[in-house]
């Protein structure tokens, strides 16, 4: 949201400072969620400050949210839910979903065994220290998940680009090239000294959280349903009417 005049931004920012402001979330998460209210308040700090992960700590910064079942999927175990956060905690939505035992879809960071065999459900960590899970969660999420290694050639091919006016990759048409085709170096940033990045499925990049709604005294904010969300759309507008009179309860 972008304010259009000095007004509008100043309500919008105090706003945020006294908390004033009603932030509603969609996600796709893995499971079948209870079909009620669930509240979390777990309080959560930065699990390592290089990538701003964040953990579960009874010691760090107080956060509350609320989460409602809007559609269950049970051929596929997954769920939609919509979540009300009271805090705007960094990844409190993902984490707090990622303590309930019912991580988002697709998400890469929060998702994943490293946290353990129940995926950090409960706190549960496997029984790992803070530090060793500190160690092992930035090293699954270290460079080399984007590029393979550094390129001995890097060198000779600048000094190569540096004496031609016309380059190799002019004359490939790298949309139309198979993976297996593209030339050794990364073709996105050719002059880097790092091999291509790897391979990753269509849907690496996509994580099912949306913002649905944001609003405060006297304004308010409202997307359509996301691409993931539209094929549920009549029973998912449904639950929401359902659950209407309790969301501005909470939102009060």
């Amino acid at each position: 949201m972008f304010a259009k005049n000095y007004e509008t931004d100043f309500k919008f920012k105090n706003d945020v400072l006294k908390r004033a402001v009603s932030k509603i979330y969609l996600a796709k998460v893995d499971g079948i969620f209870p079909n009620e209210e669930i509240i979390c308040d777990q309080s959560i700090s930065i699990l390592s400050k290089a990538t701003g992960i964040r953990r579960i700590d009874p010691d760090g910064q107080d956060c509350l949210s609320r989460f409602t079942l809007l559609y269950a999927n049970k051929q596929e175990n997954t769920s939609i839910v919509c979540c009300q956060i009271e805090t705007g905690r960094t990844h409190q939505i993902r984490v707090h979903l990622q303590y309930l035992g019912f991580p988002i879809c697709n998400d890469t960071i929060y998702n994943n065994f490293v946290w353990g065999p129940l995926k950090g459900k409960g706190g549960d960590y496997g029984g790992k220290s803070i530090e060793q899970l500190r160690i092992d969660v930035v090293k699954q999420h270290d460079k080399k998940s984007w590029i393979s290694e550094s390129d001995p050639d890097y060198a000779q091919r600048l000094k190569e680009i540096g004496e031609n006016d016309l380059y190799e990759h002019d004359q490939l048409d790298l949309l139309n090239l198979k993976f297996d085709e593209l030339p050794s170096y990364d073709p996105i940033c050719w002059n880097c000294a790092t091999y291509q990045k790897r391979p990753f499925p269509d849907d690496h990049w996509f994580m099912p959280l949306h913002c649905w709604k944001y609003s405060g005294d006297g304004w308010s904010f409202e997307s359509p349903l996301p691409e993931w969300a539209i094929q549920h759309s009549d029973l998912i507008q449904n639950n929401i009417q359902e659950n209407k009179k309790e969301i501005h309860k909470i939102t009060a």
